[in-house]
């Protein structure tokens, strides 16, 4: 764009140019996770535990039902039950696998909901000052409430079911990526090509669509992965203390709660899906520090 002064000067003001064209991004995240192997252990172990969850059905599964001649079988490859069986008879195998199903399904739905609200609030907060103390005041009244305790005090309101879940965790998790956007966009909106484009009277919507929202892209991606983190451990801390997913759902959080009594009978009930449950946090995690470290321009020339 170009601006032209009071003394007829004419300066022309380059806005930075991002292309996030899909084989640039496939490209750079490839030399990433070749400079990075956490990286790639993290997305081999999510892209293994999205293979499980969708194709549970095919991987020697059973109904999610009891069957109180083989309860409390211990894990056997002869048996049939890999895993074995809780106190009821069914199987820990096909609730762990069917558990992954649920929680993966809470993890990026709750994920893709707070990075899109909240990236949309935090570029209205931080670009238009009257509406930043409205939005600000009440993002920081929800964020002084402790997560799983307004997760809870919502599922009480809404109801237990798989839906709800993720209005409750999508309504915690907004509020961080709020801030982040918003912190983010205060610093690019004093930069001179913003200016510059004020000074020729580009439309505001027009402004952040165009060249605010590239800028913010490379954060709210970290942040969606650490937003999918929390959520599967605050799904199974809801489940764990009977404010999750109904008990007829398998969930790792509800095979855990229902096998914490028999622990010292069946270790086996609680420990497998805890191992899963532990597996796909810490695969969310190394991804999400992978991709902070390739995305972010300062983070890369260390590299």
């Amino acid at each position: 764009m170009t601006l032209e002064t009071g003394l007829g000067t004419i300066i022309t003001v380059r806005p930075p140019t991002r292309r996030w064209d899909a084989k640039r991004i496939a490209s750079r995240l490839w030399r990433g996770a070749r400079r990075n192997p956490n990286m790639a252990y993290g997305i081999g172990i999510v892209a293994l535990m999205v293979s499980i969850a969708v194709f549970a059905d095919l991987l020697f599964t059973e109904p999610w039902k009891p069957n109180p001649l083989v309860r409390f079988t211990s894990p056997t490859w002869s048996g049939g039950h890999w895993f074995g069986t809780d106190n009821i008879g069914r199987d820990v195998w096909s609730g762990t696998l069917f558990g992954a199903r649920i929680s993966l399904i809470v993890a990026a739905s709750v994920s893709v909901i707070a990075i899109g609200a909240g990236g949309l609030l935090g570029m209205i907060s931080g670009f238009f000052e009257k509406s930043d103390m409205f939005i600000m005041r009440f993002v920081d009244g929800l964020m002084s409430i402790p997560s799983i305790l307004l997760a809870m005090a919502l599922m009480a309101l809404l109801g237990g079911s798989v839906q709800n879940v993720i209005i409750a965790l999508s309504v915690t998790e907004t509020p961080i990526a709020v801030r982040i956007v918003r912190s983010a966009v205060l610093s690019i909106r004093e930069m001179t090509y913003i200016e510059a484009a004020k000074a020729i009277g580009v439309q505001p919507v027009r402004m952040i669509f165009k060249h605010i929202m590239p800028n913010v892209v490379a954060p709210l991606i970290v942040q969606g992965t650490f937003i999918a983190s929390a959520a599967v451990l605050l799904e199974a801390y809801l489940s764990f203390l009977g404010a999750g997913t109904p008990p007829e759902i398998p969930s790792w959080g509800v095979i855990m709660a229902e096998a914490q009594q028999y622990i010292t009978r069946a270790i086996w009930v609680i420990m497998f899906p805890g191992i899963f449950l532990t597996l796909t946090v810490l695969g969310i995690s190394l991804a999400g520090d992978g991709l902070r470290d390739n995305l972010d321009p300062r983070l890369r020339r260390r590299m």
